[in-house]
């Protein structure tokens, strides 16, 4: 166990609460910094052998590729950010992601559990801090607070560890339950839809992993599911989260200035699809440039959708080595065995991150890239085993 790895992934997983609480000084993420080049130094050195074997993986390299094309692209685009300088962007918004990823990896393929453990109270900490300490108890809408969409966010990612713990047999269906009672509660007074939406995949696969096991699960799958489909039914009705689901289409309505009216239920996350669109064709081969969506458009908030960072920033460039990226996850999971119910966690895993990258940037958030390094453990460990 390489106690200085678990340690970066413990700071990098909970910076913004850490940043909130205990480590104001440094907002800039010097320290962050510093822990990146600590971290890479003493894997090159103490385990170079094993390290460079990591990296060894088409996913990564590509994720990296795509990092060097947007390094070199800021040179005919220009770079603007309101907060970091260039160095400091580069290190925290792309290095870091990156690092989690191989780092997780690399310590998936060493011992699994103490991971998958070490990486649940890390985003129960997460949670806790995010939700019960430095949330809004105050608001009738959303119960945000400090960290605003991200609590909720992580909290999803809580779910598919413990879900993966169970089926590595280290929880009982109990602690599940009521881990799973405390990741709903935080979901549903935070009112992100986006989350809701995350969470509920999750869980209907894992409901159809429980058809698929012994009579009693079967049952019990049938229980869980009619009462996730109460729950939905009673809550739509008088709740915020619910009030903002049924809300979704009129949203769209304000932007929608196509004629299509399926296209409504994009939201108001159809504001950017609209945009990106006009201005990709404007820049389509190299794009505006990664984060420069609000420095050459007329908007005031950074785009809210990974596939619009993709293909308007990041131009047909990024998005192709994106979707290569994302490729080598499917070409692997369309080979998994789904008579291990644990190949229903890693499709809902991979699954999740595709449906919030519809309405979240996903680039510069380490819990995505949390969850991709334990996708290529497994899927991974599902070629070795093929």
């Amino acid at each position: 166990m390489n106690y200085l790895n678990y340690i970066f992934l413990f700071v990098a997983i909970n910076w913004d609460p850490l940043t909130k609480t205990v480590l104001t000084f440094d907002a800039m993420g010097r320290s962050l910094v510093i822990l990146i080049f600590l971290v890479l130094i003493n894997n090159i050195l103490v385990n170079q052998k094993e390290f460079f074997k990591t990296l060894n993986n088409k996913a990564i390299l590509l994720w990296f590729i795509w990092i060097i094309y947007n390094c070199i692209n800021w040179y005919f685009t220009g770079f603007n950010d309101n907060y970091l300088t260039l160095p400091f962007f580069i290190l925290i918004r792309l290095v870091l992601p990156l690092l989690v990823m191989v780092v997780v990896f690399h310590e998936f393929n060493k011992n699994k559990i103490i991971l998958l453990k070490f990486l649940f109270f890390s985003f129960l900490f997460y949670s806790f801090i995010g939700f019960f300490i430095l949330g809004s108890f105050d608001s009738s809408d959303q119960m945000l607070g400090v960290l605003g969409n991200n609590t909720p966010l992580n909290t999803t990612f809580l779910a598919f560890i413990t879900m993966l713990l169970y089926y590595e047999k280290r929880i009982s269906l109990l602690s599940l339950a009521i881990i799973s009672a405390y990741i709903i509660l935080i979901i549903f007074f935070s009112a992100s839809r986006k989350a809701f939406g995350s969470l509920s995949i999750y869980y209907i696969l894992f409901i159809v992993s429980l058809l698929t096991y012994k009579p009693i699960y079967r049952f019990l799958s049938v229980i869980i599911a009619f009462g996730f489909y109460s729950l939905i039914e009673n809550f739509l009705y008088s709740s915020v989260l619910g009030e903002r689901l049924l809300n979704t289409y009129d949203s769209g309505k304000i932007y929608n200035n196509t004629g299509y009216d399926f296209l409504n239920y994009f939201g108001d996350r159809l504001y950017f699809y609209l945009v990106g669109i006009d201005e990709f064709i404007k820049s389509p081969f190299n794009g505006i440039g990664l984060n420069n969506f609000i420095f050459k458009t007329q908007s005031k908030m950074v785009i809210h959708s990974e596939y619009v960072v993709q293909f308007l920033e990041c131009g047909i460039i990024g998005i192709t080595i994106f979707i290569f990226f994302k490729y080598w996850f499917i070409k692997r999971i369309k080979s998994l065995n789904f008579n291990d119910k644990i190949s229903y966690v890693i499709l809902a895993g991979f699954t999740s991150i595709i449906f919030l990258q519809y309405s979240a940037w996903t680039y510069s958030f380490c819990m995505y890239f949390v969850s991709y390094g334990i996708l290529m453990g497994y899927l991974n460990k599902q070629k070795i085993n093929g």
